[in-house]
């Protein structure tokens, strides 16, 4: 099968994986990759095939433009701004459940 001709964005695959709560090793399950492929999408060391792309479109439900845009100023504060949230979040609920 043929590259998929699209660059994937590293920075925006691994920002929504973690976002869907998913580890490497479950979404390279889930899409029918190597997690050691996946973690080469995620350092930009490779590219995914058109059909593994599809596929990570598919479990992240995003678009293919999504996965592919360009990543700039706006789009890593983005990523940071969401990985707080993430940590807050988790942070809330651990203390949640030991006080229960």
């Amino acid at each position: 099968m043929r590259q998929s001709g699209k660059k994937i964005n590293k920075v925006q695959l691994r920002r929504l994986r973690r976002l869907r709560g998913y580890t490497q090793q479950q979404l390279a399950q889930l899409v029918g990759v190597g997690s050691s492929s996946l973690g080469m999408y995620e350092q930009g060391r490779r590219n995914p095939k058109r059909e593994t792309l599809r596929r990570l479109c598919e479990v992240l439900q995003v678009s293919l433009e999504d996965l592919t845009a360009a990543t700039g100023t706006q789009e890593q504060s983005q990523e940071l701004l969401d990985e707080v949230q993430l940590c807050m979040k988790r942070g809330a609920e651990d203390y949640s459940a030991s006080t229960a």
